[in-house]
This record gives structure tokens, sequence and C-alpha cells, in this order.
């Protein structure tokens, strides 16, 4: 239920810190166990990005996107603003690489996770997206589905808002935790509510505030208290990893029926999927390379001849509303195009805004008649202790500090995506399923050139099996305060193929069941 500041008088089993997707997903586990739970969130019910760069410092030779691009406070968090992609980890990523060094180590197996991902489909919304896994072959179909709505808070309004043991503080921005040195318990959080200060009591709290707030709130209490977390030279606020994404080829199918599989599918309940292929795990470790996924995407109809009513349309939208230039005469071309074809134009267009926007919809797919489309891959990112943010010097009016962010990518980020498509495009052609025509120039400064994110903020509090590895433990407990905990993408210590979204809920999950049974109290009840 909705709450006002003076829910701070009483005391609670559990604190949850920020209500994004994961800290909804926790907050509502904990409450239908009987936990009686606090969520806070600094934003208001209807979740907006910031105005302003908030704490954040970024360089402009930072390959990392700003604030307003990548944070939104209020109910939902940026589950209010993302595409609703939930895709799961692979075993691999759990797996010792060696060829990625003893920085990539996760501290529990993929299948300590699998469990939750049933209950995390349920509560986003969104099929459960199953991997295929085919013996002997160089590249595996994975799967992904799309959460409706992508609002987590939304999908789930009836269930925050009717809990009698919950209670949602909005306006309510974290400012510190209060640590007993002598106890290593955080004691209380103080909290700005309404412009005024307050107090927050609880037994347990939970940090799930997005990867770079929860670093700078840990970096923040580093500095009161140097030893916590392995001093200045531990891991805290190290390993920050992302993604790389883009496109470097054009991918041509040897059939329309082979195309399709890779089309978006509506499942029995109004909900989409897709297939992808990646490398499998032996074709991963015998290239020495990363994760990587990859699908074929709608190629640019601006440099393509007309060859479908829909891409006319599409391409003449664009150029109305500003987002394409185009010459007079491509404008006339496909304006007579569309003419030409004007009921299965309005058919078309029909049937995908019908789907859009009562199905979800992810995006507009067009078939190509030719069966050629854009690839797009989507990365992992090697962990590095340089790629990092770090407090700076200078404290705000409650005498906090912001922080600086260092983000890089490295060669063999780069060579990964190159070495994966070379060997795509040998097994397409070995299977007769198709062919790549890579595009025209340096192939791995396009690489370079689309290496982009600040979206996925993995790494920054990662697990590990002790507090020099890692800055919480395999429940993600952080090593040094024995009731706080840490939730979301930034425990992870790889970041796989996957976008973290889907696979941090299931994580949240586990940890909620996980607090349930510290606080003693009866076990989950079944999510309908």
């Amino acid at each position: 239920m909705l709450s006002s500041r003076d829910v701070l008088n009483s005391e609670f089993d559990v604190c949850v810190v920020g209500a994004g997707p994961v800290g909804v997903c926790i907050a509502l586990i904990l409450s239908q166990a009987g936990v009686r739970t606090l969520l806070l969130e600094r934003g208001a019910r209807n979740a907006i990005p910031p105005k302003r760069r908030e704490g954040v410092r970024l360089d402009d030779t930072v390959p990392h996107a700003p604030d307003h691009d990548t944070l939104a406070f209020g109910l939902g968090g940026t589950s209010s603003r993302w595409g609703g992609r939930c895709v799961e980890l692979d075993d691999i990523d759990f797996e010792h690489r060696d060829y990625l060094g003893e920085e990539a180590r996760w501290p529990i197996s993929h299948s300590e996770l699998e469990p939750h991902y049933v209950e995390a489909a349920k509560l986003m919304k969104a099929p459960r997206p199953h991997n295929t896994q085919l013996s002997n072959e160089a590249f595996l179909e994975s799967m992904e589905s799309w959460a409706f709505p992508r609002n987590t808070a939304t999908a789930n309004r009836s269930a925050l808002l009717s809990s009698k043991s919950l209670h949602i503080l909005l306006d309510a921005q974290l400012v510190k935790l209060n640590f007993d040195s002598a106890t290593g318990r955080t004691t209380s959080a103080a909290i700005r509510c309404d412009r005024q200060l307050g107090t927050v009591r609880a037994n347990h709290f939970v940090l799930a505030c997005g990867g770079r707030e929860n670093s700078r709130l840990l970096l923040n209490l580093q500095a009161q208290f140097p030893d916590l977390f392995a001093g200045k030279e531990g891991p805290l606020g190290r390993y920050y990893m992302g993604h790389l994404t883009g496109q470097i080829a054009q991918i041509r199918f040897q059939s329309e029926a082979i195309a399709e599989q890779f089309f978006f599918r509506r499942q029995q309940d109004g909900r989409f999927t897709r297939r992808r292929l990646q490398p499998s795990p032996q074709t991963q470790r015998n290239l020495g390379v990363l994760n990587t996924v990859m699908w074929p995407h709608n190629s640019d109809v601006g440099k393509l001849p007309p060859r479908q009513p829909l891409a006319s349309a599409v391409f003449l939208r664009e150029v109305l509303q500003g987002k394409r230039s185009a010459s007079r005469q491509d404008c006339i071309t496909h304006g007579m195009y569309l003419m030409r074809h004007p009921i299965n134009g309005l058919a078309s267009i029909s049937k995908v805004a019908h789907e859009r926007y009562f199905y979800g919809l992810p995006h507009l797919q067009m078939r190509d008649v030719h069966n050629e489309y854009s690839l797009t891959y989507h990365a992992e990112q090697a962990p590095r202790r340089l790629s990092r943010v770090d407090l700076i010097n200078d404290a705000d009016r409650d005498g906090q500090f912001g922080i600086s962010t260092e983000f890089s990518y490295c060669p063999e980020d780069y060579q990964s995506v190159l070495k994966i498509h070379n060997s795509f495009d040998e097994w397409l052609r070995a299977t007769g399923l198709g062919s790549l025509r890579f595009l025209e120039g340096d192939l791995e400064e396009m690489v370079i050139s689309q290496a982009h994110d600040g979206y996925h903020q993995i790494g920054l509090t990662r697990m590990g099996t002790n507090r020099r590895e890692g800055v919480v433990d395999a429940d993600c407990r952080a090593f040094d305060i024995d009731n706080l905990f840490v939730a979301g993408s930034s425990v992870f210590p790889t970041s796989g193929q996957a976008n973290p979204t889907f696979p941090a809920v299931a994580f949240g999950i586990r940890l909620a069941h996980h607090l349930v049974h510290i606080v003693g109290r009866v076990q989950p009840a079944r999510i309908a």
C-alpha cells in the first residue's frame, strides 16, 4: 500500500531501496510471505527520467550513455522505458573460462538460479524464454520473450497497492546507511522524504537502486569506514560491464521458411517470443570468444528499392516526422509504390498497429522479398578492474559524494565479435542456411564505433567467494555487513549475452526467498 512519512515511526523486517523491476519483485515476494516490508522509491508514482545529471559525471570520451537515457525514478524505475526483452543467462556464463582469467568466476552455478526463472516470468508478465540446446551444432538457438506491460510496477499494481504487509514510500531518497562497526550491522538509514530528513529502521536492508547508485551508496559508506569491502583497492565499484551491440553484416537466408523462424511469434497469452542464434559453448571455448547472440533485423528501407507496401509506408512516415532525410525522387518512388498497392499497405499497417498496441509487439518487423536482413549482435563484455566508478570530491547538501565513471572496452571485446561473425558465416554456408554479406569498411572500427552502454550496469558490486574477490557472497549479502544485501545486475561477475533485467529479477526472487527464511516467517505464497 502507498504510505505517508508517518510510516517512519515503525520498524520493518526488511527495507528494500528502489522500486525498479528488481526491487518491486523482491518486495512482492516478501510481502506475500507476511514479511513486514518497506519499499522506498525516490521518485513519484509515475516513473520519469532525471532532468539533470544526478551524482554521475561522464567525460565526453566515455562510451557511456548519460543519466537521462539510463535512469528513471518512480514506481517501476527503468522498466517504464525499457523494451521488455527477457533473456536467460547461459550455463557457460557461470563456467570458469581460462581465456577470461580469474576475474570471471561465479560463486554459484546456473542451476541454482534456474528454478527462479519461472517465478520471474510470472511477475514480469512474460513467457519464459526457454533456451534450446541442439547437440553437435556450432551455433545454437536461444529464445527471448517480451514482457507486456513492460513496466513491472504496472504489471503488478493491484498486488502492490493491496498488500497489508507492504508499505511503499514515494519521494523518499536514501541519503546514507548508518553502520555500527562494533556489531557489523546497518542500524538504520537516513532518507530525505518530502524534502525533510527522516530515519528508516529495519532488521535487514536491500539495495536495489541500479548498479551505479548501489555503488555510490556503498562507496560513501566506505569513505566513512575505510576498511569495508577490502578497502580502497578492493572490488567495490570495479569491473564495470555492459554489452557491445551493433551491425556489421547483412544475413541472407536460403529461403523464406528459414527466415520466418526468426520472426516474432505470438503465444497463446498474446505475448511475443523470438528465436536467435548464438555460438555453442564448445564453439566459444574453441575460438576463445565471449558469449554473443545474433538475430535478423529490418534492413534500412532508405537504402533499398521499394519491395513491400509496409516498408514504403514506414519510409514516408519517418520523412514526414523528420526522422529521415530523403530526396524528392525517393519520396515519389515510395509514394507511387504505395498507390499501386493500397489494400496490402493498409492491411499490413492495421495488423502491425493492432499487435503493437494490444499485444505489445516489440517493434515493426518487415519481411524482405530477397530474405536479406541486417544482422544485429549483442555481445558479452570482458570484466576489467580499470572499468569502474569512483567518488568525486564534491559533496551534496547531505554530505554525500557523487561518482565519476571510467567505462571502457578492450581489444579482446572487439576481436571476439569479429571472430564470431566469421565463424557464423562459415557455418551458415556449410549448413546451407544462408550467408553473411559484410558491410564495406574497417569492421573492427565499426564494432568500436557502435560499442556504447550504461544501460546494463553490471559487475560493480560483484559476487565472490570472499571479500577480496567480491562485494557480496552467493546469497547477495555484503561480506562486511551482516544485514545488508545488494540486488540487481551489479552483482553479476560476468555480463553474458543476455540483457540483464530478467536474470536480475530471478536473482532478486532467490534473495527474497532467502530473506523469508532468515526472517523466520511462513513460506512465500504461490503467485497466481
